[in-house]
């Protein structure tokens, strides 16, 4: 069982979320988990991107799928989600 940033089970074919913060610019990616690695990674095929600094928010390129520690991702709401 893989755990999420929120305590829940990781469940492959779900949304979910994954942020990193560099240097002031914020990057959030939102997709499926399509896969656990062998490593214990989680790997999310991303549909969704944003970036900003401050509160300049743009909608950005996305990477094809990208790999993540499970800690690290939370659920989503697609439903929720404006694009």
């Amino acid at each position: 069982m893989i755990i999420d940033a929120l305590n829940n089970e990781i469940v492959i074919g779900n949304y979910y979320g994954y942020s990193t913060a560099r240097n002031g610019r914020n990057t959030i990616h939102v997709g499926t988990a399509i896969r656990v690695t062998p490593r214990g990674m989680i790997t999310i095929k991303v549909e969704y991107t944003k970036t900003g600094v401050y509160a300049d928010v743009t909608v950005s390129e996305s990477p094809k799928t990208i790999s993540c520690k499970p800690v690290l991702v939370f659920p989503v709401d697609i439903t929720m989600l404006k694009r």
